[in-house]
């Protein structure tokens, strides 16, 4: 059982980097998103798990996690699961993309803004809350930031309203 699912999550692989590439050529749209998000947070840990039969959770990074190991033998019924979500998902874009919208031109809207300067707000803002968390000092990234988040106070509410960098990490940090 565990061969017919490498061959399913190697098959799966393929068709997402198939999909991939014809969507990049059609231009950046919401299912492209999609199946970048795929390659990137499931099929990282897929890959690892296909080639290796275990994921090391601990060597990943999570800051004191309470997630067991996971080993192909012991979970083929959450891997089917996982399929059956991975073959959905990709029937939904290649039916949207593919088939109701193949002649559907698409419209760039363009801002008003002056990319450089939203460029460099967003690499200011993001060196501020670097330096600010003292990731840069040392120790697991994900306690650093937690404890800026805690001890913040005012910075971190500049920092909140200042970007969406800083609303999303610290969304993460309340979770």
């Amino acid at each position: 059982m565990e061969y017919l699912l490498k061959i399913h999550f190697i098959i799966l692989f393929s068709l997402y980097i198939f999909t991939f590439i014809k969507l990049y050529k059609k231009g950046f749209g919401f299912s492209l998103g999609i199946v970048i998000g795929v390659l990137h947070f499931i099929f990282i840990p897929l890959l690892v798990l296909t080639f290796t039969n275990k994921v090391p959770i601990d060597l990943i990074g999570f800051y004191d996690t309470k997630l067991i190991d996971v080993i192909m033998s012991e979970t083929i019924i959450h891997s089917l699961i996982l399929i059956s979500y991975l073959y959905s998902i990709l029937a939904y874009i290649f039916i949207v993309d593919f088939i109701i919208h193949k002649n559907r031109s698409q419209t760039i809207v363009h801002l008003p803004l002056n990319w450089k300067l939203y460029f460099f707000y967003y690499l200011t803002i993001g060196i501020l809350i670097f330096m600010a968390s003292g990731i840069q000092s040392g120790g697991h990234w994900y306690n650093s930031t937690v404890e800026f988040s805690k001890s913040g106070g005012l910075w971190i509410l500049i920092i909140i309203f200042g970007s969406p960098e800083g609303l999303t990490r610290t969304l993460q940090n309340l979770s």
